[in-house]
């Protein structure tokens, strides 16, 4: 699952527009938009573009954008996992 308010914070850090990080990508500004509204139609390549497009070199940063553990987890689970 991707931390999209982590991605946002890294891009205001930054202070890039979502018009200007679509160009470094190579999309529209409406690709952009649409990646952070619903990370998921994101692909592996554009999100690699994206990193690098940031300048996001801290591997740790790239897991916690990318690979954010799911944060809504299923009780059923959670009670499983107990006994």
């Amino acid at each position: 699952m991707v931390n999209v308010e982590l991605l946002k914070s890294e891009i205001k850090d930054l202070g890039v527009t979502q018009s200007t990080l679509a160009e470094k990508c190579h999309v529209s500004m409406q690709t952009i938009s649409k990646w952070l509204a619903n990370p998921r139609t994101m692909s592996i390549y554009h999100a690699k573009v994206l990193v690098d497009a940031l300048r996001i070199t801290d591997d740790d940063k790239i897991l916690a954008i990318f690979f954010a553990p799911n944060v809504e987890k299923d009780s059923t689970y959670d009670q499983e996992d107990e006994h």
